[in-house]
């Protein structure tokens, strides 16, 4: 079970408008201080999937399979990157905030109850999409997007046994991609996107334990480095401008670490492949062609968690022999559902909510909800969101003992703003 609990361990623009000039130093000096998308990996076993790519995105549930309508589609339905007529191009940039709280209750010891309250950078897309034909009905698209990442800080004490517990894990799993989109008809397209996956995750365990002569200090720390390729097939259709439906397909991929663990003088590498799964979605939108433009959106996401399995491939440089092992991870549906509508030409307002299963225990889901505004400054569309999940769940015990459950409340506030620029 170590493998699981250490695994789930760049664009300037020139406008006159001085309020846009604000807006875009405010978001790009984000930039230089992030280091990729944060999240916790308390909250799922092998990182957090990301939905909510762009803060129009999250501020709708997450839903985008059949309402992207920014660069990010790139990543979340390729056959929904769509420029209007005379539109050469559009970028995006999201960075963002996530306040996090977790809350930790061991059921050996009622009394012994561990908080964590941590704020974390995030930047879950910037993506650049252009036309590749007069009539923009070829589409070509570029972007970075991060995906099951973490940041996280624990310190734990028992004061009955005089021993302490420290946990820092950092680290992430980005997608550079690279995709097109060529649209068929007025009412129907086609995508298709390569993923190029790499990351790499750090993690240090401190054990101290308190004696008559001071403090005996063990330090454990893990390095590992993530590789993994995949690609998104999509396809977008309308019906009698009111419907718009997609689908798409994440291919399963597997994920390759290289472990490098130091337990005090013993160095240990290790080389292993973890099955990531499949993804199949299904994205419906209507619009109810009413003075505000009102619209309503709805995704389904399945993954087949169930097939994963993992082995390791060699030890200390030694090859070893293929012996799959079974996480029992299960299959989950989760659902987004968005409205926005529009109180002025150049103004949305959006809300949102998503359910989302945990895959070793279905029924201990996160669900959220959300909200966000779009306006139009010119060339520049700026949207902001906000969502708050919460959840209350029974999970492995990861401080203090080497096996049990902790009874975990969960919850966080994630705080997203998007800047595209249209050309």
């Amino acid at each position: 079970m170590r493998l699981f609990r250490n695994f789930s361990l760049a664009l300037r623009l020139k406008m006159n408008n001085k309020f846009l000039q604000v807006i875009l130093t405010f978001n790009f000096l984000f930039l230089t201080c992030l280091s990729g998308y944060s999240s916790l990996d308390s909250y799922w076993q092998t990182g957090e999937p990301v939905r909510g790519l762009s803060a129009r995105s999250l501020s709708m549930g997450g839903a985008a399979i059949a309402s992207a309508a920014d660069s990010s589609s790139l990543f979340s339905n390729p056959a929904m990157m769509k420029l209007d007529d005379g539109q050469k191009g559009l970028a995006n940039v999201s960075p963002g905030l996530v306040f996090f709280f977790d809350k930790r209750n061991h059921s050996y010891l009622s009394a012994d109850y561990v908080t964590t309250d941590n704020l974390y950078f995030q930047m879950p897309s910037a993506s650049i999409i252009w036309s590749g034909a007069k009539r923009n009905n070829v589409i070509f698209g570029f972007g970075f997007f991060s995906d099951l990442n973490f940041d996280y800080n624990l310190k734990e004490a028992d004061t009955s046994a005089g021993t302490t517990d420290i946990i820092e894990k950092e680290g992430g799993f980005h997608n550079w991609a690279l995709g097109m989109n060529w649209a068929m008809a007025d009412w129907v397209s086609m995508g298709f996107t390569y993923l190029w996956g790499r990351g790499e995750n750090l993690t240090d365990y401190t054990y101290i334990t308190a004696t008559q002569t001071g403090d005996f200090i063990n330090k454990t720390s893990d390095y590992q480095r993530l590789t993994g390729d995949s690609f998104v097939i999509g396809g977008n259709f309308s019906y009698e401008d009111k419907f718009n439906f997609g689908l798409t397909f994440r291919s399963n991929f597997d994920m390759k670490l290289n472990d490098k663990n130091s337990d005090g003088s013993i160095f240990t590498a290790t080389e292993s492949i973890f099955e990531m799964p499949y993804n199949l979605s299904f994205g419906a939108n209507y619009n109810f062609k009413d003075g505000n433009d009102s619209k309503i959106t709805f995704d389904a996401i399945f993954s087949n968690w169930r097939d994963s399995r993992y082995w390791v491939t060699k030890l200390n440089d030694v090859k070893q022999t293929k012996t799959e092992l079974n996480p029992l991870y299960k299959n989950v549906w989760e659902y987004h559902l968005g409205l926005e509508h529009s109180p002025s030409q150049k103004t949305t307002l959006r809300y949102g909510f998503s359910y989302l299963p945990d895959y070793p225990n279905p029924s201990e889901a996160l669900p959220s909800v959300s909200f966000g505004l779009g306006i139009i400054v010119g060339r520049a569309i700026i949207d902001a969101a906000g969502e708050y999940a919460w959840r209350q769940s029974t999970q492995e015990r990861i401080s203090q003992t080497a096996t049990g459950f902790d009874d975990v409340i969960e919850s966080r506030l994630k705080l997203l703003s998007t800047v595209g620029y249209k050309w």
